[in-house]
């Protein structure tokens, strides 16, 4: 807690979620990978011997779902959306990195004290009133509304903000621009070019159907590439939380426990009631102002100058950042002064201000029960998948899996990541290929409805491939590398000859780099456009192989501002200087943290993201 900062001006407007967007952006900790099983259920992961537990995810969870609430504005957050952005997996990661921060910052004995805090807090504008800091209890307030979180827990976000860009700096102080890579970028970003193009697509190549002495001698010079992958195969038993919930009855003392313990769920934002009337010129606010400082009133003279909306019963957490920031503050019957939108400007009169809290037990029974028989389902899926596994050991999986009546299934030979019969999520081939010997069992693994124990059974090594196996693929290949190679000898012998085929396209185009025939559906390689950027004005290039088809080309006329160049490439070189900056710094992160011990707890991972998005 910071006296002095609550008791002193506050806070330049920086938009929190951006805020919390750097820590994600940052994050390169790979899912799933360097992670091993264990800890209490309890813990969901262990960075470097430091703890995260569910308390601490859940808080995190609700508040990036506040953070997406506001950035979809009356859009609905839904449990699809959650899944699909992985948001689980971004909370855990945004975690992760906050830890990871932390150790390498007291490496380098980098630390963010309270004054430093405060002193860059008080240059935010976000809780003044004309300049003027709106107090402690407004300051609570405001934090709680717009942001969705503890007083504690923002000056923790803006903390180990500035600790990561004190980070940053350090690391980051010696990294220097190329000057001739500057003006290459500067030019690939503002400059283009009047080029002759000749394209030969291969679609358009006709060539002879490969031979059979052809595919074989294709299959003899490149027999690395034709190779069976490795295949397992084995049998599991499926233990469905969601077939179990079916059968789950909860209690009204349960309920009432449930939604105590998670009341934070089920919190109802600010709502407001507020004019806002929209004009599109300086001339039209002008006159506007003019009319509300004659005491005209707002909806009066906003239908003469622009477009009057009323909007009732709007949450805080959807309102646009700078409404919200005025509505927060404003009295009843008040007016904004002029707020700049991209398109115009707008002021607002709020009506009327209702105050926020927790829905009743009653209005969201419904889903507290949804949620917890789900919870209680998981826990039941998971004792039972426990028993399975321990009589599997003593009796074989399918006798386990029939004296408990439970799903057993039997695969066939899988690849890595291939789904079968009773899995179509691929996790029971995923569960093979980290098992160490045939007739291994697994202990229960967390599946997306329920649990699985996987017993392998035979592995299938990779091996050479037979010629059989892939003629098709080789005849496939080599019509593309016939094509391909008639393409560049057709455009060849064009441009010695000055004579154009109909079949190839043949045209003059303006363009820019970053959309350079695009209109013509040619897709340039990066190859081809580093061609293009260092082509000598009025010269045939060589003939660039591209994925659908053969490209030459000779640039006729460069079109670059000169003057607009030496006006921009001070502010582009500090654009281009913090990319680099931001490049080099997460290379840095990824060397620093490759010895840090990592665990994750699936098992406590998967019951807990399946309680929280099943609230939705």
């Amino acid at each position: 807690m910071l006296r002095k900062f609550r008791k002193s001006k506050l806070m330049k407007n920086i938009i929190l979620w951006a805020v919390i967007g750097v820590f994600i952006l940052f994050v390169f900790v790979a899912w799933g990978s360097g992670r091993i099983s264990g800890g209490g259920p309890n813990v969901i992961a262990q960075v470097a011997g430091e703890k995260i537990d569910r308390d601490t995810f859940r808080q995190e969870f609700y508040a990036q779902i506040e953070d997406l609430r506001d950035r979809l504005g009356d859009k609905p957050v839904t449990k699809g959306l959650i899944e699909r952005m992985g948001l689980a997996e971004r909370v855990l990661q945004t975690l992760e990195y906050r830890i990871i921060l932390r150790k390498i910052a007291s490496r380098f004995r980098l630390t963010v004290g309270d004054k430093e805090l405060a002193q860059f807090i008080e240059s935010m504008p976000a809780f003044q009133v004309n300049g003027v800091f709106v107090g402690p209890q407004e300051y609570k307030r405001r934090v709680m509304t717009l942001y969705r979180m503890s007083v504690p827990r923002f000056e923790e976000q803006m903390r180990l903000y500035l600790l990561e860009r004190k980070l940053k700096e350090v690391v980051t102080a010696g990294v220097r621009l190329n000057p001739g890579e500057l003006e290459r970028a500067y030019r690939f970003n503002n400059e283009r070019i009047t080029a002759e193009i000749m394209y030969y697509a291969y679609s358009d190549v006709e060539v002879d159907k490969p031979t059979e002495e052809e595919k074989r001698a294709y299959f003899q010079k490149h027999r690395d590439k034709f190779v069976v992958p490795e295949r397992r195969k084995g049998d599991f038993a499926f233990i469905s939380a969601i077939k179990l919930k079916e059968k789950i009855s909860v209690l009204p003392k349960e309920l009432k426990e449930y939604y105590d313990e998670n009341k934070d769920m089920f919190a109802k934002p600010d709502l407001y009631d507020y004019i806002r009337v929209k004009v599109k010129t300086e001339k039209e606010l002008k006159d506007l102002l003019a009319q509300l400082k004659k005491g005209v009133a707002l909806e009066v003279a906003g239908k003469k100058f622009g477009k009057v909306e009323k909007i009732e019963k709007m949450p805080i957490n959807t309102v646009a950042r700078a409404e919200a920031s005025w509505l927060t503050q404003a009295r009843v019957d008040e007016v904004s002064p002029p707020l700049k939108l991209k398109d115009g400007f707008e002021v607002l009169k709020l009506l009327r201000k209702v105050p926020g809290g927790f829905k009743k037990l009653e209005e969201v029974r419904d889903q507290v029960e949804a949620a917890l028989k789900l919870k209680k389902a998981w826990e039941l899926a998971r004792d039972l998948a426990q028993k399975v596994y321990k009589e599997a050991r003593k009796k074989g999986l399918a006798q386990a899996a029939r004296d408990y009546g439970v799903k057993f299934y039997r695969t066939g030979f899988l690849k890595m990541g291939e789904a079968t019969e009773g899995d179509p999520t691929s996790t029971v081939s995923s569960v093979l290929f980290q098992l160490k010997e045939e007739g291994k069992l697994s202990r229960p693994v967390r599946g997306y409805t329920g649990f699985f124990v996987v017993r392998l059974d035979k592995i299938q090594p990779s091996r050479p491939g037979k010629y059989e196996e892939f003629s098709e693929r080789i005849g496939e290949e080599l019509i593309k590398e016939k094509k391909m190679e008639k393409a560049k000898q057709v455009l060849q012998q064009a441009v010695k000859e000055g004579k154009v085929p109909e079949v190839v396209l043949h045209k003059e185009v303006t363009t820019d780099y970053s959309r350079a025939f695009r209109d013509d559906n040619i897709e340039l390689s990066p190859e081809a456009v580093e061609a293009l950027l260092d082509a000598p004005l009025n010269e045939w290039s060589k003939v660039i192989l591209l994925p659908r088809g053969a490209l030459v080309f000779r640039v006729k006329e460069r079109i670059l501002d000169k003057e607009k160049l030496k006006k921009e490439l001070p502010r582009f070189a500090q654009q281009m200087l913090q990319r680099e900056k931001d490049t080099f710094y997460r290379a840095f992160l990824q060397r620093q943290t490759e010895n840090m011990k990592v665990k994750f707890n699936r098992s406590a991972f998967e019951k807990i993201k399946k309680e929280l998005i099943g609230g939705f």
